[in-house]
């Protein structure tokens, strides 16, 4: 019986910016696979390129500005070899995205249950009325109770929790077979965050939808991931189950973000931070590891060019994973 094929397969993405100083890599050789049913979380601190790597595969980089390269396997279709007309018919059909800011990707002039029927339209060969009618029942779907009443609102009568809900239903309502979530908590409190995480997490089961959840919040990716990869610089330093990188972390850049949660229990203790990034323009960046300025661990071998390592369950990009005892959220007992 043949192994079921990932829904979504992305292979040595590369993405550069056109600058007045020239051409700036702001993504390296990122791979990575979503099967169907799948949460995969895309982790990293601002800058990392994780929406950048989102908007790429998206195709929603700007033309002029961008130079995207690599490969984007959606149900068998390269995203990334589309002409715009093409992009046009599958995006939103094949894959969706939910953006960071809700309120700024709805537009405040139209009805919120229009903008979702116009999504049908644009995919399906509905009337309107029944276009009208999916919107109303996909917004039931995601939690937002009295849909029908509902649809007729503007964004700027609706909460942030209500919004996130309403673009969670417009990424949705095609049932696209990948659903990219660009940071879909961010400014919502906890019960409001629990509440959009849990429909993720339903919808991904019950509709079979592949979902990569960016975001920079491992509390996040623990409750609602399978698998983590870790982004530092545009690049993927560390790749694996999310309890193995929580637990036993093998990069220290994986290991400083866990060591800087908060963590009960440790009263007037100063907390732990990564030293302050030293050239964070991609143009500064150092020949070997990237990490390497802000690395308690480095060493002259991380001045020499750091591949990708592929360890069999877990990848990581350090040529000394194998001589540290990197401490994860549980300290590690010594043998």
């Amino acid at each position: 019986m043949m192994a079921e094929r990932p829904a979504l397969v992305v292979r040595n993405l590369e993405v550069s910016f056109l600058t007045v100083d020239g051409e700036v890599q702001a993504v390296r050789d990122v791979s990575f696979e979503v099967g169907r049913g799948e949460i995969v979380g895309l982790v990293g601190e601002s800058g990392s390129g994780k929406s950048a790597t989102a908007l790429a595969i998206m195709g929603l980089l700007p033309v002029v500005s961008s130079r995207v390269r690599g490969s984007a396997m959606v149900s068998g279709v390269d995203m990334l070899a589309l002409s715009p007309r093409q992009l046009a018919r599958v995006r939103g059909r094949d894959m969706g995205m939910i953006f960071q800011e809700p309120m700024s990707a709805l537009d405040p002039l139209f009805r919120i249950g229009d903008q979702i029927a116009e999504t049908v339209r644009a995919h399906q060969r509905v009337s309107r009325r029944a276009a009208a009618a999916r919107a109303v029942e996909i917004l039931g779907e995601v939690g937002i109770p009295d849909a029908a009443s509902r649809s007729r609102a503007y964004p700027h009568q609706l909460s942030g929790g209500m919004r996130q809900r309403v673009m969670i239903a417009m990424a949705l309502v095609s049932e696209p077979a990948v659903l990219i979530a660009d940071e879909p908590t961010t400014a919502l409190d906890v019960t409001v965050q629990a509440q959009i995480l849990g429909l993720l997490r339903r919808l991904s089961r019950d509709h079979g939808t592949a979902v990569v959840l960016i975001t920079h919040d491992l509390g996040v990716v623990a409750e609602t991931c399978s698998r983590i990869h870790v982004m530092y610089s545009g690049e993927i330093v560390e790749a694996c189950g999310v309890d193995e990188a929580l637990l036993a972390p093998e990069h220290p850049y994986t290991s400083a973000l866990i060591q800087c949660i908060p963590r009960a229990g440790r009263h007037r203790q100063p907390l732990h931070s990564i030293p302050r990034r030293r050239g964070s323009s991609p143009d500064v960046r150092p020949s070997g590891c990237r990490f390497l300025p802000r690395c308690a661990h480095a060493a002259e071998i991380c001045k020499a060019p750091q591949p990708l390592l592929d360890l069999g369950d877990r990848a990581v990009r350090c040529v000394r994973h194998d001589q540290l005892a990197l401490p994860g959220a549980v300290e590690r007992v010594p043998q």
